[in-house]
């Protein structure tokens, strides 16, 4: 796509970032679960999600309720430092599940070098290196304003962040404490309303404005971020995103959803597109066509021409309230249809 572009544009464009979610989105699973998992803590960190997230939505900010029934339910046998994890992470922001954990576990000298190996190791979503290599070549993009923005392990997404070749620097993830080589806590998590902090302190380092920028995400975790991308006039993509986000209580890729959970408001549709598929390489084309058109008008009737002229992968979206995002359905070999068949469900649903 740059070549074309380099033909038909021959003074200096203006520059748009690129940002995106690691879990779900570059990488196909949950990375800290990986992490977790492969102490054999994974149930442990399932079940305290879980909890946290249930009783959230069932008492909000009440914050002596809601620690109750975390402590109660809880398969974490050290009540007392779980009691002071919670009351001193207070109103608990998505990903503060992975702040608790690693604390209540720090007396087990788990190695940074053990979340290292989680990065390296992470299966990609299939096209995701492509996606990024067209981006960093792009002249409206390149390799420095390419950003990764999540909730996981700081040393898990770096180490993903170098595989795709993308600097240290612009990854935005949750930062943790070690000691002499071992994990000790977490600095602030870089979840929920936090991504929104990351993305306007892109925005700070790089003089990009939100109507120049892509964002990529999937959870009610990316909802700030990719909301404020939305409305200001840039471009959402949500890639196979959780019922949390785009109905209550369907069926997700995570499972049923327990919690009604944080879902698009209509005044955050702004423009975008649901992505249901199991590659990104069919998001090459309509990249170009975003980044091609400055005006938002124009841009959203392009993009519906190009939706038109997809038809084979697209269709537009019937979720009642999100009439400007559209499904975009992904021709694939048969031994993957299974995936994409459920993804399309979600989407119907």
């Amino acid at each position: 796509m740059t070549e074309k572009y380099l033909v038909k544009n021959q003074e200096r464009p203006q520059k748009w970032a690129a940002v995106f979610d690691l879990d779900g989105v570059i990488g196909r699973d949950d990375a800290a679960g990986r992490f977790w998992k492969s102490l054999g803590l994974e149930t442990e960190y399932s079940h305290l999600t879980k909890t946290v997230l249930a009783a959230r939505n069932n008492h909000g900010k009440n914050m002596e309720k809601l620690t109750q029934e975390v402590i109660e339910k809880s398969q974490i046998t050290d009540k007392q430092a779980l009691e002071h994890a919670i009351r001193s992470r207070w109103p608990l922001p998505r990903g503060t599940v992975l702040s608790i954990l690693l604390e209540l576990n720090s007396h087990r000298n788990i190695p940074v070098a053990k979340m290292q190996e989680i990065g390296q190791k992470l299966p990609l979503t299939r096209g995701a290196g492509k996606l990024i290599e067209a981006l960093k070549k792009h002249p409206k993009i390149g390799r420095n304003n390419i950003f990764i923005n999540s909730a996981t392990y700081g040393p898990i997404a770096v180490e993903v962040a170098k595989r795709l070749g993308i600097p240290e620097e612009n990854v935005f993830s949750t930062k943790v404490n070690s000691e002499k080589g071992m994990l000790v806590s977490t600095e602030s998590v870089n979840g929920g309303i936090n991504k929104l902090k990351s993305l306007e302190e892109i925005s700070r380092q790089r003089e990009i404005p939100f109507t120049r920028m892509l964002g990529f995400g999937d959870s009610p975790a990316d909802v700030p971020f990719l909301a404020e991308i939305s409305k200001a006039g840039g471009f959402s993509f949500w890639f196979n995103p959780d019922s949390e986000v785009i109905g209550k209580n369907a069926e997700s890729k995570r499972g049923k959803a327990e919690i009604p959970g944080r879902r698009l408001e209509a005044g955050e549709r702004g423009q975008g597109v649901i992505v249901a598929a199991n590659s990104m390489k069919h998001l090459h084309s309509l990249i170009d066509v975003v980044l091609r058109h400055e005006d938002q008008g124009i841009r959203r009737e392009k993009v519906r021409q190009w939706l038109v002229s997809h038809k084979k992968y697209a269709r537009r979206s019937g979720l009642p309230g999100v009439t400007q995002f559209y499904p975009l359905q992904a021709k694939v070999r048969r031994s993957t249809r299974v995936r994409v068949n459920q993804s399309r469900e979600r989407v119907r649903r």
